[in-house]
């Protein structure tokens, strides 16, 4: 083959040239055609991979437990304490100290947190619940109803808790500082007495994180209502000291602006006496008061009918599921078909490959066997060069 000078190609008669057809160049692609009728000649077996798989979810489905939701709300009321505390910071305001807002309870938050915490629920999984099933008087805890088993009583616990937590859900409204708590089990007796056993518990926190603050705030209060009165007593007695040695004052200025200056103390001194008073007294009432600490919007009520069990988008879902799994094996094999045809080479290739590579497998432990002698060779050969630098040196 050679080129002219007018840039003409011309082959020698010896030149051997070999044509490829166009079709024959493009025989490995797969056309949308060929896989559409590769999907329609396997159209029993699509069919039958959508019959079988709606059959199963739906027996499924079908023999799936109802389960039952209760759904409580409750909103925390403001500690007691909090009066006392609150006239504190009011009377540091009016002498021009700003103090932060006392006055407020704990957030919804802090009780989304403390619902959802395993050692706070702990109660719940230990408590022994009373209900009927289907006329069946039933008396057991969380933990044998749902035949929780474990290694330890630690991890069976915690196995519990995991399921339980796994069943609740637990939200809070920061507008109205509503906390809502939604718990789902097989019996409708034990989600209710479930969830009122969650209120129990909120107001058995809020009880006695109030009281116990309570208790601090009445020992605070104790002792510094004593130096108040300490201080308070010594202001009256400097007043009265300076009465009686002054008792003619209002013609001297000076006498004037200290009589002035003793009688504000007094009075800021009686102020804070008698709000300390106050608070000391409120506090001894909130630290043995055990009224209700939370404001219960939406009561725990036995539910009439199990939640529902979706079946019908449950089967939509897996009749699409099923098609899609039938077409995409069809495809697969009909691409593997092609594949497996078309480079017949490649396909040898592989499955030399494949045996050479557990050929090495299985000689590898054999290998590693003979490893144990390289430690006791690079020892000797180590040795022989350091006897070579002694001899050289």
């Amino acid at each position: 083959m050679r080129v002219t000078d007018d840039g003409d190609i011309t082959v020698a008669p010896g030149d051997a040239v070999t044509a490829v057809p166009y079709a024959e160049a493009k025989s490995d692609d797969i056309s949308l055609v060929e896989l559409t009728n590769a999907v329609l000649k396997r159209r029993s077996f699509i069919g039958r991979c959508i019959f079988w798989t709606g059959l199963s979810i739906g027996l499924i489905v079908w023999a799936w437990p109802y389960s039952y939701t209760v759904t409580v709300a409750f909103t925390p009321q403001g500690a007691g304490s909090s009066s006392g505390l609150a006239g504190l910071s009011g009377l540091a305001a009016q002498f021009g100290v700003a103090v932060p807002n006392l006055s407020a309870g704990p957030t919804p938050d802090l009780y989304v947190a403390l619902l959802t915490t395993p050692q706070f629920l702990l109660p719940a999984i230990q408590t022994r619940y009373v209900f009927r099933d289907g006329g069946i008087r039933q008396s057991a805890t969380y933990v044998d109803l749902y035949d929780i088993e474990g290694d330890t009583p630690g991890r069976e616990y915690d196995k519990a808790l995991t399921k339980l937590i796994g069943q609740m859900s637990v939200s809070a409204n920061d507008v109205t500082g509503v906390v809502t708590v939604a718990v789902t089990t097989k019996w409708p007796g034990l989600s209710t007495l479930m969830a009122q056993k969650f209120l129990q518990m909120v107001d058995s926190f809020n009880l006695a994180t109030r009281q116990q603050q309570a208790q601090e705030l009445e020992v605070f209060t104790t002792r510094r209502l004593a130096q108040t009165q300490a201080e308070l007593t010594a202001t009256e007695d400097s007043l009265a000291r300076f009465l009686a040695a002054n008792k003619d004052f209002s013609r001297s200025p000076y006498l004037e602006l200290e009589q002035s200056r003793l009688q504000r103390d007094i009075s800021f001194k009686q102020a804070v006496y008698t709000t300390l008073v106050q608070t000391y007294e409120q506090s001894r009432i909130d630290a043995v008061r055990n009224t209700p600490s939370i404001v219960v919007v939406q009561p725990a009520l036995m539910p009439l009918v199990p939640d529902p069990k979706h079946g019908k988008i449950k089967l939509a879902v897996a009749l699409v599921f099923g098609g899609v799994l039938g077409v995409g094996w069809s495809l697969a094999s009909h691409v593997m078909v092609q594949g497996s045809t078309k480079n017949a080479r490649e396909v040898e290739e592989l499955n030399a490959t494949l045996v050479g590579l557990k050929a090495e497998a299985r000689s590898l432990p054999k290998r590693v066997w003979g490893w144990r002698h390289l430690p006791a060779q690079l020892a000797g050969r180590i040795r022989a060069w350091r006897s070579r630098r002694r001899d050289i040196t």
